[in-house]
């Protein structure tokens, strides 16, 4: 049985190429034991997203300063290149990262 593709990528990858650059949809937990990138999950829109832990806490925009350190070291792309565009006050986001490799960072996810 063949996967569905959107955009030539596997639906199960938490991600979709825009003409903006790619979107990385992600779910964090915030105050975890320590930060790390966790696994690729279907949630509860039936839409994949990367487990992301950060120990910072939801205040302040702690957690999604250190969601963004997180990925720039795990994908190899400065923090600069991301941009939260959805969810700055929810778990579910959507990060824009921009002027990136989408080969890198899809090979990066089958890594994981």
């Amino acid at each position: 049985m063949s996967q569905l593709k959107l955009f030539d990528l596997p639906l199960s990858l938490p991600l979709r190429e825009t003409d903006q650059g790619i979107e990385l949809f992600v779910k964090v937990t915030p105050n975890a034991a320590k930060n790390r990138i966790g696994e690729i999950k279907n949630d509860s829109t039936n839409r994949y997203v990367l487990k992301v832990y950060v120990t910072a806490p939801p205040e302040n925009n702690q957690a999604n300063q250190a969601v963004i350190e997180l990925i720039a070291k795990q994908f190899k792309i400065p923090k600069s290149s991301i941009v939260i565009i959805n969810g700055r006050s929810s778990r579910q986001k959507t990060l824009l990262l921009q002027n990136v490799n989408l080969s890198l960072i899809e090979s990066t996810l089958k890594t994981l």
